[in-house]
Order: C-alpha cells, then sequence, then structure tokens
C-alpha cells in the first residue's frame, strides 16, 4: 500500500465557486442547511476549514468527490488526490494558530513524518496501479438515470432551438436576396422589381 501525507485544500471552495459562477452563495448554504454568511465567507477565505457534516452535505449536493477538498504531498500519476503544489494553500489564512494556547481544538499540519502500512477492510476500494479506481471502471453506468434523462432532455431543446435558429436564417437569406435582386433592377434606372427566383 502507498504512503499518503494528506492535508486540507483551504482554497477549494473559492476556487469552485469561480468555475461555478451561476451557483450562488444563498444555495451553497442551502445544500447545507445553513443561512450565516460570514461562515461561509470564512470557508471560501480560507480561514477556517469546512466541517465535516457540511462538507459532506455540500458534495453530495453539488456531485463533488470529497477527495477534491483534499491534496496529497505523496500523490503520482496513480492517485485519486491531486498533489500539493508550490501555491496550494495547506494551512488557513491566517496561518497555524498558536500551538502553545489552552483553548479550544488545535489546528495544526497533519502531515507525518511516520508511515505505518496497515491493513483496509474488504469493501476499502484500492487504486489501480493505471490511476484509474475500480468504482470508475464504468463511467456511462455511473450516472444515475435521472441525470442521463436531464441531459438528454437538455440536447433535445438545444437541437430545437438550433432547428429554429436555422430556419430564422434560411429565412433572412431569403430577405437578402430579395433586397439585392431589388437594387439590381434600380440600377439600370427601371421602376419595375426583378422577379425574384421562384427556387430561393
Amino acid at each position: 500500500m502507498k504512503e499518503h501525507n494528506i492535508v486540507y485544500n483551504y482554497e477549494f471552495l473559492a476556487d469552485w465557486m469561480q468555475a461555478n459562477p451561476s451557483i450562488k452563495r444563498n444555495e451553497i448554504l442551502r445544500s447545507m442547511e445553513m443561512s450565516d454568511y460570514n461562515t461561509l465567507r470564512k470557508w471560501v477565505d480560507g480561514a477556517t476549514m469546512l466541517p465535516l457534516t457540511q462538507l459532506m452535505k455540500f458534495c453530495n449536493r453539488f456531485n463533488v468527490p470529497i477527495t477534491a477538498f483534499f491534496l496529497d504531498e505523496k500523490a503520482d500519476d496513480t492517485s485519486i488526490i491531486a498533489p500539493i503544489t508550490p501555491s496550494s494553500m495547506i494551512e488557513p489564512a491566517g496561518g497555524w494558530p498558536d500551538p502553545s494556547r489552552k483553548a479550544g481544538i488545535k489546528v495544526c499540519d497533519p502531515r507525518s513524518n511516520i508511515h505505518m502500512i496497515t491493513n483496509m477492510p474488504d469493501y476499502i476500494k484500492k487504486e489501480k496501479p493505471s490511476g484509474i479506481s475500480e468504482q470508475a471502471s464504468d463511467d456511462v453506468s455511473s450516472v444515475p438515470e435521472k441525470e442521463r434523462m436531464r441531459y438528454i432532455d437538455i440536447i433535445e431543446k438545444l437541437n430545437d432551438r438550433l432547428m429554429a435558429l436555422s430556419e430564422e436564417n434560411i429565412k433572412l437569406n431569403k430577405q437578402i436576396n430579395k433586397m439585392k435582386t431589388k437594387r439590381k433592377g434600380n440600377t439600370y434606372g427601371y421602376d419595375m422589381v426583378a422577379e425574384t427566383d421562384p427556387h430561393i
């Protein structure tokens, strides 16, 4: 089994919101059954990490793999968790709290220099050498039926819109051709309009 040195990605929520500008903050709060914008701002700014319950509610609502909130110092090409980069935000925005303080849980760098290899229960999926997890082996079957139907409905609506635009384009081209023909007839000093092509 491979070694890990996993940290929380304090900038993931901000990056995700930037990638999904149509999803508003109040919708994110509702997904977590919350209404406190100040707490959400702290999570987005990376001042604190999301509690596990809110993190799971968010992941389940917006179809985000929970691994997206973490980075792995020992990640390689086969890892499902992204690697730490020099620009990664792996500590709170204000830095780690004073370790000598007595009140509250001490938030600190969770990485370790000691790595003990242990056995996992059989139901834990192992990463394949190719870097593709067993769970994601069949992309099509992993998409729920309701989600597939929604995509099909979107495609049908887009096709209808495309057909309407195509018909509009044909009408506009006919009008342009008529105007060209009309102008052509008047250039010779006649008041008559040239006959239009019956095939147009």
